[in-house]
């Protein structure tokens, strides 16, 4: 007993824990992965909020944006329950605490990265090694225990991805879980147009085969740098899940950790 309050009082005195232990879990995906619309649908789906990230203010409830189309469509989220995930981006951040559950949102890593750095062409080397490690980081990070969805299978409304993401989280009686795919065409137009979100949302989300289209000639230059960023990680197994890149064995090699 004095060790487990010893604990909790060290979690309590670190400047993360506040804000984390009052969540169930954390939502982790590399940004521009679709972790906002995420948000957007367990907020619906389960009447309760999600966090933002850590240190961003502007990154508020999902409930708190306004939508001028369809202005009460998360009026039923009760703001003053415990929040649901916290949106993450950095896991090894939260390495130190004990989180009940933690969903992983994965996209392509060579449309992650082209998108999230618009002027990627005018990027040094050593900066998109940065988010080639940030990725890295992510998927060796990944535990038995946790849910990995898809970020292409949430933006083409798959309704099993969707129930796995829903029932991982026990939301399976909520009557606004039926009410999600009902709706879900009015739910993904709100993600993308709330007034007061930070950022994300399927509107800056909806560019499949970006990397391709958009950066056609950085192809070589980003595969090396995430080559030997993967060689130097010492992980031998990211080689087979990122060249080429296949949500499916990511998806195993999440359930064999």
């Amino acid at each position: 007993m004095k060790k487990l309050i010893k604990k909790t009082l060290d979690l309590i005195n670190t400047d993360d824990s506040a804000n984390l232990l009052i969540t169930n879990g954390l939502l982790i995906s590399f940004p521009r992965s679709g972790n906002h619309l995420v948000r957007m649908i367990i907020e619906y789906a389960s009447s309760r909020p999600t966090h933002g990230c850590l240190d961003n203010p502007n990154d508020t409830y999902i409930c708190e944006n306004e939508f001028l189309d369809y202005p009460d469509i998360l009026k039923h989220v009760n703001a003053e329950k415990k929040p649901i995930l916290r949106k993450a981006h950095n896991v090894p951040r939260f390495s130190k605490f004990l989180v009940r559950k933690r969903v992983f949102i994965f996209r392509d890593w060579k449309e992650c990265i082209t998108s999230h750095v618009p002027k990627i062409e005018n990027c040094d080397d050593q900066t998109i090694e940065t988010w080639c490690k940030l990725y890295i980081s992510l998927v060796s990070s990944l535990k038995s225990s946790d849910l990995v969805i898809s970020y292409n299978k949430i933006l083409k409304k798959d309704k099993l991805e969707i129930s796995r993401l829903l029932d991982y989280l026990n939301i399976k009686d909520s009557p606004q879980r039926q009410s999600l795919f009902e709706n879900i065409d009015m739910v993904y137009k709100c993600s993308s147009n709330g007034k007061n979100r930070s950022w994300g949302g399927v509107n800056s989300l909806g560019k499949e085969n970006y990397y391709n289209k958009k950066y056609p000639e950085l192809q070589s230059r980003i595969s090396k740098i995430m080559i030997s960023a993967v060689e130097k990680s010492g992980n031998s197994e990211l080689s087979t899940l990122l060249f080429p890149y296949d949500y499916s064995r990511v998806l195993n090699y999440a359930q064999v950790k």
